[in-house]
């Protein structure tokens, strides 16, 4: 068991200043750290609930789409990665934000073709970056000996 002297994330121990949170101890370093991803993912999770709104055009986010987000997130699924979904599924394939209540089932089905999606565009794009277009012109030289000029004959018969 770690006391309450011994910091849960980097296991050094704390003199002063003690922080607690979720039930664990923490140093401040630490703490600064885990209140700070705290708040990136808040503010990600803010801005996919406003990506929401945009496509649906609503002023309020339904409980169900909030519900369907918790259980996305508790299944392993990233905000970045159900925002893409979200994304690949309605501007990508083209169909029509009509229906808010299918958000959950959408994640649920089309999450890993989405990220086949995202996988594929990112790999064909890492490999045009590593094409070099810009080839150096190539000079040809012709040398004037190397054609010999002959005489054209021309017979009266043949004019």
């Amino acid at each position: 068991m770690v006391s309450a002297n011994v910091c849960n994330k980097c296991g050094n121990k704390i003199i002063t200043g003690v922080r607690k949170y979720q039930g664990r101890y923490y140093c401040a370093h630490c703490y600064d750290q885990i209140m700070e991803e705290a708040q990136r993912f808040e503010d990600e999770k803010q801005k996919l609930v406003l990506f929401i709104k945009d496509l649906f055009v609503i002023q309020e986010c339904p409980e169900i789409v909030l519900y369907a987000i918790e259980k996305a997130l508790r299944e392993g699924k990233k905000l970045s990665g159900i925002k893409g979904t979200l994304l690949y599924y309605y501007n990508i394939q083209g169909n029509a934000p009509d229906n808010i209540s299918y958000i959950g089932t959408v994640i649920q089905r089309e999450y890993a073709n989405a990220a086949k999606y995202f996988e594929e565009t990112k790999r064909i794009k890492a490999a045009n970056e590593a094409i070099d277009i810009n080839v150096p012109p190539v000079v040809v030289r012709i040398h004037p000996g190397d054609q010999k000029r002959k005489k054209m004959k021309y017979r009266m018969e043949d004019l």
